[in-house]
């Protein structure tokens, strides 16, 4: 691989040939030849996962690359921006679930935490409730306590890092109370 690779991938990503020839040498299942492939892969993670031919791979990578890169590319899948962009899309959400079935259970855990309070944004999208099937499910297979929570439960949880999260991202000033009489404090429609 050399330093013209950024502008491969996204030759590679808009062409189904080539994309063949990646997932061929992927079925060779050489842990040396898939991790570099993942490593690659990596940082175009989005670029991939949301094109029709070179989400497929993405997959292949997420169950073909070591635990220590299935670990990075579930990691990647925490940042909001990144999850509601494959989420949203046609191709992504494949991405999303093979990453929570190829997770180990605290990161698929972590994961599902972060699919929860966005889940009403694809709720109309034809996969939305194969991918919440598949949250489910995967909590049940690989165990744990999560597994047994309540909805309600997850929903507390879920709503009270929103809370955390968005708190820790508004404007300080806006957070803070003064003592002009025209201040307040937050209200639901500034979160």
């Amino acid at each position: 691989f050399n330093d013209t690779a950024p502008t491969e991938i996204y030759t590679l990503s808009n062409d189904a040939l080539p994309i063949y020839v990646v997932q061929y040498v992927l079925d060779g299942k050489d842990p040396t030849v898939n991790d570099a492939i993942a490593e690659l892969f990596l940082p175009h993670l989005v670029m991939l996962s949301t094109n029709k031919f070179s989400s497929n791979v993405v997959e292949k990578v997420v169950k073909g690359c070591s635990p220590a890169l299935k670990e990075k590319y579930v990691m990647l899948l925490f940042d909001q921006n990144v999850l509601m962009r494959l989420l949203r899309d046609d191709y992504g959400n494949y991405v999303v679930q093979t990453a929570l079935t190829e997770a180990p259970y605290n990161h698929a855990e972590q994961l599902v935490m972060c699919i929860r309070p966005v889940l009403h944004h694809i709720r109309n999208a034809p996969y939305a409730k194969k991918l919440e099937a598949k949250m489910d499910l995967c909590l049940k297979k690989k165990g744990g306590n999560y597994a047994a929570l309540t909805t309600a439960a997850v929903s507390a949880i879920t709503a009270s890092r929103i809370i955390r999260t968005t708190c820790t991202t508004i404007n300080t000033t806006t957070c803070n109370r003064t003592n002009s009489p025209t201040s307040s404090s937050i209200t639901t429609t500034d979160i």
